[in-house]
């Protein structure tokens, strides 16, 4: 953290804040939620214990903080004000549409699904990971859903397929838990996830030929 000391004052807090962010993201996917402790993420941060307490005050906000910046990527942005936001909702096709959609949130998940694995995990044994879990849970499932009511508004979703369902279908297979299971427990690489889920999608989403 020595490299911040010369900063001005609002944007060495937002340096710290960021290392703290950092150095909890690498203890939880390392340690697990339970498995981080304060003193470590401090340690790894640079700063000193009292200070992480300072800024989050709780293990969880650091979690959030952990997966609200995972999520958001370096640009900082939520997923709807992103570029490719915009694209998979306006583009001509519906199988295009989802292929743009995969390509964006396939880039979240590599960056977010651990912390989310790592919150789900312990979720059931504390109530304030379980409020982060349900949290996030709950932005994802109605940023998915605004795509696809893009996808029903333009007529793209098959006949008898309404958009609850077809939520349903997009947050399981678009999801941190099945891209995880592909990607470490089966070996597959990110682009071969994508280019399954995004086939995958037209098939069960879109009218077929």
């Amino acid at each position: 953290m020595s490299d911040v000391k010369g900063l001005p004052r609002r944007e060495r807090a937002a340096a710290t804040r960021r290392s703290i962010m950092q150095a909890g993201a690498h203890e939880f996917t390392a340690n697990g939620y339970h498995g981080a402790t304060m003193e470590a993420i401090a340690r790894r941060a640079g700063v000193a214990t009292q200070t992480v307490y300072f800024v989050f005050h709780t293990k969880a906000a650091v979690l959030t903080a952990a997966v609200d910046a995972a999520v958001m990527g370096a640009e900082n942005l939520a997923p709807e004000k992103t570029a490719w936001w915009d694209e998979a909702t306006t583009t001509a096709g519906g199988q295009r549409a989802i292929e743009l959609f995969v390509d964006g949130t396939v880039e979240i998940l590599v960056r977010a699904a651990s912390l989310n694995r790592v919150a789900q995990a312990a979720a059931d044994t504390d109530p304030e990971v379980l409020e982060v879990f349900n949290h996030h849970e709950r932005l994802r499932a109605i940023g998915y859903r605004r795509f696809v009511d893009t996808l029903s508004a333009r007529a793209y979703l098959k006949p008898g397929l309404g958009p609850e369902e077809a939520t349903d279908i997009l947050l399981t297979l678009d999801g941190p838990n099945m891209f995880l299971d592909l990607t470490q427990g089966r070996g597959w690489n990110v682009s071969r996830y994508g280019q399954w889920v995004g086939q995958a999608l037209g098939l069960l989403l879109l009218p077929g030929p």
